[in-house]
Formats: C-alpha cells, structure tokens, sequence
C-alpha cells in the first residue's frame, strides 16, 4: 500500500504540476497569514506582523522548493524530463544527424533482435519437458558400417526396455506422412507420429485438452484414437472443445480425437499434426529391421554415463545372443537437448556474432559522426562552461540525448524485425528444429533494451571526453576570432 502511495505521489507531482503549484501556494499562503495574525495578535502592527512573518519563513521559494522535494521527491524525474525535452529539441535541429543515426543503429538493431530471436527460440528457450536433463535418445550403431545415429528394431527395443535398470522409461516412435480427408474439403496430407502409450509419460507431457493414449489403446486390435496437436486443433478446428470423441479420418480409416497436446513436444524437426499408437509386437518385425526411434527417462540418482555404459552391455549380450541380426552393432545414449540441438548451435552462435559485429561496425561509424558533430559543438560546451555548468550537468545532457536517439532506433529496429521475422523464418534451413516457436517474446524484447543502454551510454560517453578536453578560455577566443574577422570585401 505505502508502495503505491509512493507512486501515486510522484506521478500526480510529476504529471500534474500546475494543481500541485496551486496547492503549495495556497498551503504557504495559509502559514504566512496564521503568523502574520499571531503577530498582530501580540500588538504589532499589521505591517510589522507580516514583515516578521515573511523573515521567518526566510523565501517562500526555498519554502516551496523543500515542499515539492519532501511530498514528491520528483526532482529527478523533472530534471530527467527537461534533459529529455532539451535533447529532442536539439536533435530535431540537425535532422540529416538524427535520421542517419536512428536508421543506421535501427537497421543493426532490427537485425540482431530477428536473429537473436530465432537463437532464443531454438537454443535458449527451454525445452518443453519434465526434467530435460533426464532425458535421453537411444541409438543404435553399426561398427562396419561407422553410422552411429540408427533407428533400433521392435525385438530390440522390448529387449532394452526390460532389462535396462538405469532407465526409468523407454518409449518408441516413427514419423509418418498420412492423409486427412475433413467432410466437405479438400483431403490433405498431415505429419503423423505413431508412438507407444508411455511416449508422453516419458517425456513428462501433459494433454491441453482430454488425455493421451492408454496401453489398451496401443495394443494391436485396439480402439483407434488420436490426438491432436495444438497448432492444428486450431487451424483446423477452430481450438473447439468439442472435438472430443468426435471422429477424424486419416488415411481411409477412422480414429476417435480424445486429446490435445503441446506443440513443440515432437522430438522431430518438423511439428507433428496428429499422434496415433504405434502398437507393436515383439514379434511384429524382424530385428534386423530398424524402424522406431526411441527415447527414454534416466532414473533419477543415475547419471546419463552410468546408463550409457549399461546400455553398451545390453547391447554386447543382444550381439552375442543374436548374432545374425545383431553381428557388430551396438547402442549408446545420447542426451536430448544434444540430438535435437547438437548439430545446429554452433551455426546459430556463429551467425548471431556475424551481426552482432554488423551492429558493432555500425556503432563504430555512428561514433565518428558523434565526434564530428561534437566537434561542431565545441563552442557550446565552453559557453555553458563559462554560464555555469558543470560537467555532471553535460553529462546529463548527453546521455539525454543517447537515450533519445536509441529508444527511436529500438522502436524502428523492432517494428523491422516484427516485419522480417516472418520472412526470416520461411528461408531457415530444412531441419531446424522448434523455428515454429519463433517469435518476439519478452526476453527478446529485455535483450534489446539492455544492448540499447549500452549504445546509449557509449553515444553519451564520447561527447563527455571531448567536453572535458575542452579549453574554455581557447574555445571562447577562437571562435571570438573567428566572429570577429572580416569578410573580405570589407573595410
């Protein structure tokens, strides 16, 4: 409560000066009369009690002046409004100087925040598990071969998933491409995932909207279900709740909708339309067909090294129990964060240093036109100098003016990057992942900001230093001089 009478006083000081001016005036008006008449109570004369009343207020300015400090406390935030209208002012003097700077330092600026955006998105964002670190892929590998990233078999897989230990979970799943025949529209092909009935269970998932698949589901012979993801429940179904126990027809058959989830949640590079049980038998396929990807849930106290070096065992008695198949393969681990990731943040980083150094360039040129310009504005400094200012007071007043011209330039710079985005986006490389959940959030928006009060307070810093190295008494005679010379063609 005393926070927000704090704010309620300094906003109505700060924004509503006139009727605090009255209301002081009439305040001190009121003080002076009840001492004047205390005065004249004591036998004074009309004239002497006033006189003695003004004295012992000793200047109803300095009287004033302590009121607006002790029921506002705005004197900063008045002195900072002033430097900012003093700044504009002067800015909108040399428009040619403000245009070049707030477009050149918008253009950096709108890049890097489009870059910085797509960064955040796909490496910095959270991952949208339970738990992530827990996390792993499994995958198989072939030492004739030398590939180290293969699906693994069904037979395999029912193998690893009884007799891992470290594992607390491991589910499988296989993307595919099926056709979705809506009534009266066109039919269309969507990304399916078919996955076991622990895949979300895994990976720590809640539905949005109803559930997920059970294990009777996922059985062979069992009840065709689906669920849906998020992003294409609302293209396609308007985000209707009723879309529960309604019926979905993909490829020729019908499913029954009993559940919504995440976007995001795929594991794939590309989101996932409608999830469906995979619905294996142990005996279904041959093991020396890889056609599942699997993912699993390290136990909590297991390290993902320990399990990894269990899984490399299992996979050492599956050969040697199952040499036909399973003659020279192996399995090992691999954290998610690295199998989603691991191949695109290197070229991610290196490409937000590029135009961060773009920014970093434009910078630089922006601070020779700075020092140009201060340059011009010598004789300035050395006439406010000798009325009276001090260096804080230019101080304040070139920061005053940074922060102007890079607020501008943020404002243009996000409007150009809220435009390119889109586009940006659209020409990203096939296979990267979660560039669907790019956007402008407010981390994008806080990194922004803060590379803007460092613009700032470099664009004010540079003027400082040459304030400071200027000679008063030189500067004044110089350009005394200068005024003083006559032109030629005079006498």
């Amino acid at each position: 409560m005393m926070i927000v009478q704090w704010i309620r006083l300094r906003g109505r000081a700060l924004f509503s000066r006139k009727v605090v001016e009255h209301e002081l005036d009439d305040e001190l008006r009121f003080h002076i009369e009840m001492e004047t008449q205390k005065h004249v109570a004591a036998g004074l004369s009309a004239v002497e009690a006033r006189r003695r009343a003004m004295v012992l207020f000793g200047g109803v300015e300095r009287y004033k002046e302590e009121c607006r400090d002790a029921r506002g406390g705005v004197r900063l935030l008045d002195d900072l409004r002033q430097d900012t209208r003093i700044a504009v002012r002067a800015l909108l003097k040399t428009p040619g100087f403000t245009v070049a700077v707030v477009l050149t330092l918008a253009l950096g600026i709108g890049a890097n925040t489009a870059i910085f955006s797509v960064v955040n998105a796909v490496l910095f964002r959270p991952l949208p598990y339970a738990d992530p670190s827990r996390l792993v892929a499994l995958w198989e590998n072939d030492r004739f071969s030398g590939t180290v990233h293969e699906p693994a078999s069904v037979p395999d897989f029912f193998d690893y998933r009884a007799r891992a230990r470290s594992l607390e979970q491991l589910a499988a799943f296989a993307p595919s491409q099926v056709t979705y025949a809506p009534a009266g529209a066109q039919p269309e092909r969507v990304r399916e995932i078919n996955a076991t009935e622990n895949f979300f269970v895994t990976l720590g998932v809640r539905p949005v909207l109803g559930r997920t698949f059970n294990a009777a589901e996922d059985a062979p012979g069992g009840h065709h279900v689906a669920v849906l993801g998020e992003g294409f429940w609302r293209s396609h179904m308007n985000g209707s709740t009723a879309v529960l126990g309604a019926p979905i027809r993909l490829d020729d058959a019908n499913y029954t909708i009993i559940g919504i989830v995440p976007d995001g949640i795929n594991l794939m590079q590309e989101p996932v339309d409608v999830w469906v049980p995979l619905a294996l038998v142990s005996t279904s396929t041959p093991r020396s067909l890889h056609n599942i990807s699997l993912v699993g849930r390290v136990r909590a106290g297991t390290t993902i090294a320990q399990a990894d070096a269990e899984i490399q065992r299992l996979a050492g008695q599956l050969e040697a129990e199952n040499t036909n198949s399973n003659y020279g393969r192996g399995a090992t681990l691999q954290p998610v964060t690295d199998a989603l990731l691991g191949g695109v943040r290197t070229r991610l980083l290196v490409l937000l240093g590029a135009v961060a150094l773009v920014l970093l360039i434009a910078c630089a040129n922006l601070a020779n036109l700075l020092l140009a310009r201060t340059a011009v504005r010598r004789r300035e400094f050395a006439v406010r100098a000798a009325l009276g200012a001090t260096t804080t007071r230019l101080a304040r007043q070139f920061f005053a003016e940074g922060a102007v011209l890079t607020t501008a330039a943020v404002i243009v710079g996000l409007v150009l990057a809220s435009f390119t985005l889109g586009a940006l986006v659209a020409l990203a490389p096939a296979g990267l992942p979660r560039v669907e959940s790019v956007s402008i959030d407010a981390t994008v928006v806080l990194v922004t900001i803060a590379v803007a009060v460092v613009v700032a307070a470099g664009f004010g810093l540079l003027p400082i230093h040459a304030a400071r190295h200027t000679n008063l008494q030189d500067t004044l005679k110089s350009e005394s001089s200068r005024a003083g010379t006559p032109a030629r063609g005079q006498a």
